[in-house]
């Protein structure tokens, strides 16, 4: 089993964001892809559609099932296919985020797309900057796509999690993520991020596999939206994982 770099830890202390290239094989990536689009194209299943919210604002918002730009969304993939369970505890993924939460839960897990000419979010923290009770969110990025500014790549300011600043969109700061398909991104998501508009159409599949403090309410509650059939298959170590 792999575990992170020290160097990798040390850049996401220190900028908020690291970039892990080649977490995934390419048959996982063709697999992620199809069971993505199948997901996509699914009639909804109310009982597995938990709710997602947006925090540009800083702070959850209304919940939502949709996105009316026509973005692909969707909610509570470790219901929809064992597929995605393997990226909640991947070692080297689950230890970067690990070395800001030492004792994560699973707050959420979905997918979001943009289409061409849709994805801009404001430069936001999720949560605030970094308080007292230290880092309480942390968002890994599964690239299933090749990503970079043209098809919406996610944008971020390094090193401004634990700051009150605010940006603007031309700040020299800005960078963009810029990956192959099968990498992952981890974030501080107290930093200053926010996705970028698709402008040139490509196809840009990111799964989120978002961790939060344990004890802490989680995006997806669990217990109500994880069928008991799907829980007997995760397993005592990604039940814990759940909170379950």
């Amino acid at each position: 089993m792999s575990t992170p770099a020290p160097e990798a830890a040390e850049q996401l202390g220190r900028d908020g964001v690291v970039i892990v290239t080649g977490v995934l094989e390419p048959a996982a990536i063709e697999r992620g892809c199809a069971l993505l689009d199948e997901i996509y194209a699914r009639p909804r299943d109310l009982a597995l559609e938990a709710p997602g919210y947006s925090v540009d604002s800083g702070a959850a918002g209304e919940p939502i099932l949709a996105l009316p730009d026509g973005t692909r969304f969707v909610t509570n993939l470790v219901s929809k296919d064992a597929f995605f369970a393997d990226l909640i505890d991947d070692p080297t993924v689950l230890g970067l985020v690990r070395s800001l939460i030492p004792d994560p839960v699973l707050s959420s897990l979905n997918s979001l797309e943009p289409v061409l000419g849709s994805g801009h979010q404001t430069l936001h923290r999720d949560e605030g900057p970094v308080g007292p009770e230290g880092v309480v969110t942390v968002n890994t990025l599964w690239l299933f796509d090749d990503v970079d500014a043209d098809n919406g790549a996610t944008r971020y300011v390094p090193g401004t999690q634990e700051t009150d600043e605010l940006a603007e969109p031309d700040d020299p700061r800005v960078q963009y993520v810029t990956a192959p398909a099968g990498s992952v991104v981890v974030m501080n998501a107290h930093t200053l991020h926010g996705a970028s508009v698709n402008l040139d159409g490509r196809r840009r599949r990111i799964v989120h596999v978002y961790f939060t403090r344990r004890g802490r309410r989680t995006q997806t509650d669990w217990a109500t939206y994880v069928p008991s059939s799907v829980r007997d298959a995760l397993g005592p170590d990604r039940r814990a994982l759940l909170g379950l």
